[in-house]
Parts: structure tokens; C-alpha cells; sequence
């Protein structure tokens, strides 16, 4: 089995520092959290973004990169 990416809209619900949060993604609810130099800068708590996530071969999901929403 291969690495599968996705292409996913949320919302970022919080920020644990300058580079790290949550998104919650829209229509599952499920969070994922994501490290993103700078997050906090490029985005604000609320904001509706776009985000890809990595599955790996063994099922682990990894947030690769946040967008915002409009600009992919």
C-alpha cells in the first residue's frame, strides 16, 4: 500500500503556539492537528481553511499542509 494524500476543508479551532494547532474538519468533525511555521501569523482561530493530509501504509493520518481556503 502507498502513502495516500487528501485534500480536506475545516476550521481552525486553536493554536497551541506560534506553529502548531487544530483544524476541525467540516462535515466529519473530526481534528486533526497540524505543525505550520508561522500558522499563527498566516492564520487567525476561526479561520475556514484547506488542508492535505498524508495517510501513511499503516494507517496514520499526518496534516502536511494548511491553505488558506481560495488559495490552493
Amino acid at each position: 500500500m502507498s502513502v495516500v494524500e487528501t485534500e480536506r476543508t475545516g476550521v481552525i479551532t486553536e493554536f497551541y503556539d506560534a506553529d502548531a494547532g487544530m483544524i476541525r474538519e467540516d462535515g466529519t468533525g473530526v481534528d486533526y492537528e497540524f505543525v505550520q511555521h508561522g500558522a499563527q501569523v498566516d492564520f487567525f482561530n476561526g479561520e475556514d481553511v484547506i488542508f492535505i493530509t498524508i495517510t501513511t501504509p499503516k494507517g496514520k493520518i499526518i496534516t502536511k499542509e494548511v491553505l488558506k481556503k481560495g488559495h490552493n
